[in-house]
């Protein structure tokens, strides 16, 4: 129940928020500006943050015609969603040029929710024999047969379930017991805070698995581990999300909580450029 009414006010607080008169639009916009734009310029959740990247109608867009300011484009749009307090600062020229890319008038490039092409990467603290360790779970979204979307665990970095190069047979896992138990495909603006099902709702384990034939030494280890009740997920300590949607680059989207600051939330802290 508590999971339920923390997704209900996550969706519809910001539309009651813009639901109101243009009367009390303006005066709210007046508010805001003197005292809590940066509200409106944090980028509050991972949609939002791709929203913006295609500069899609957003928030921001909306305030700033609430107050006159002009619209920005898609460039100016797209330099908002940097971490300009990143350690060692950022290589300009690489900026430019992947924003140059981006925003083609002729082609532009958008990121898509369903391009199996990004992943989100999510530190947990778990029990492991009764001792507290870390693991990242590394997931992608994935499609299934009858249409609908949910995350999934493709692959798994934890030290102390290293399962060496040597081939270790796959797991046996067991046929769920029911459809309705998996990772809901909102679970990323959730922080995955109900990722903890994986290890106490084993006889499910299959739904929050990415579907293949083949799993890496250390996911079958993880496995293994949870099905004999040996491994318990406490926690998610850390969220990042790699995107490799765009040719040529790969970045890397991590939160920033940063108060009257507007280059806040979820902003990109890494730029690679990667072989064509």
């Amino acid at each position: 129940m508590y999971k339920k009414l923390v997704i209900f006010f996550i969706l519809i607080i910001p539309k009651l928020v813009l639901a109101q008169s243009p009367a009390s639009q303006v005066a709210r916009a007046k508010i805001l500006t003197e005292l809590d734009v940066h509200f409106i310029y944090e980028v509050k959740q991972v949609d939002e943050f791709i929203d913006r990247f295609n500069n899609d109608s957003t928030q921001l867009q909306e305030f700033m015609q609430r107050v006159n300011a002009p619209k920005l484009s898609r460039e100016s749009m797209i330099k908002t969603l940097f971490n300009y307090s990143r350690q060692g600062g950022w290589n300009s020229s690489d900026i430019v040029a992947f924003i140059k890319q981006v925003d083609n008038k002729q082609a532009p490039i958008l990121l898509n929710f369903l391009d199996d092409k990004w992943f989100a990467n999510v530190t947990c603290s778990v029990l492991w024999e009764g001792k507290p360790k870390f693991i990242n779970l590394k997931l992608k979204v994935q499609k299934d047969g009858n249409s609908s979307l949910k995350w999934v665990i493709y692959d798994i970095d934890a030290d102390f379930l290293n399962g060496g190069t040597a081939k270790i047979p796959q797991p046996t896992i067991p046929t769920p017991v029911s459809p309705d138990s998996y990772l809901n495909p909102i679970s990323h603006n959730l922080n995955f805070f109900s990722i903890d099902m994986v290890t106490s709702d084993t006889k499910n384990i299959a739904n929050y698995l990415a579907s293949t034939v083949y799993y890496s030494n250390n996911l079958i280890i993880f496995i293994n581990e949870c099905l004999t009740h040996k491994v318990k997920i406490q926690s998610v300590r850390k969220v990042t999300f790699d995107f490799q949607q765009i040719k040529g680059w790969e970045f890397e989207v991590e939160q920033f909580i940063r108060a009257n600051d507007k280059n806040s939330g979820w902003l990109i802290n890494r730029l690679t450029r990667v072989p064509s």
